[in-house]
């Protein structure tokens, strides 16, 4: 699969979230609308299945930040993540620089949940092949480096 190119043209103001984003503010819009509904304003039914389809499917990578606090440190820690692999780079053997992009790293922080090796990222994430198997490696690095310390936020 070509993807050279594919992400040129990603707008600035659109922000990917991980698996583990996605679902922490779900289950705070749920809370949100469960209130609402209890005072007669709540989701369209339509959408409210929408929402707990995408919620259950996200439950698959709970890291078990259950409470606001611990969902709170959990933001912060996955940000501190992203920022970490936004600041990576590759020299390509022509003397450019290559960097992550949006998707690929939000498809790095929802590896926390397993345990990859770089075959397997290459699988998962097909525009990583433009990296050598060392960069890919030091990224996953990093990533393994977060998900010990999810225990500590969670």
């Amino acid at each position: 699969m070509d993807t050279e190119g594919i992400f040129d043209e990603i707008p600035h103001d659109v922000t990917f979230y991980s698996i583990l984003e996605t679902k922490i503010y779900l289950d705070d819009a749920a809370k949100k609308a469960e209130e609402e509904a209890q005072n007669g304003m709540g989701l369209e039914e339509e959408e409210n299945m929408t929402v707990r389809d995408v919620r259950k499917y996200c439950k698959r990578f709970d890291a078990a930040a259950s409470t606001p606090l611990e969902q709170e440190g959990m933001l912060s820690h996955l940000n501190t993540l992203r920022k970490t692999l936004e600041e990576y780079y590759e020299t390509a053997s022509d003397g450019s620089t290559m960097t992550l992009n949006p998707t690929e790293i939000v498809q790095l922080i929802n590896l926390l949940a397993v345990q990859s090796d770089v075959d397997e990222v290459k699988a998962v994430v097909p525009s990583m092949g433009r990296f050598s198997d060392k960069a890919i490696g030091e990224v996953l690095n990093v990533v393994r480096t977060f998900r010990r310390n999810v225990s500590e936020v969670a």
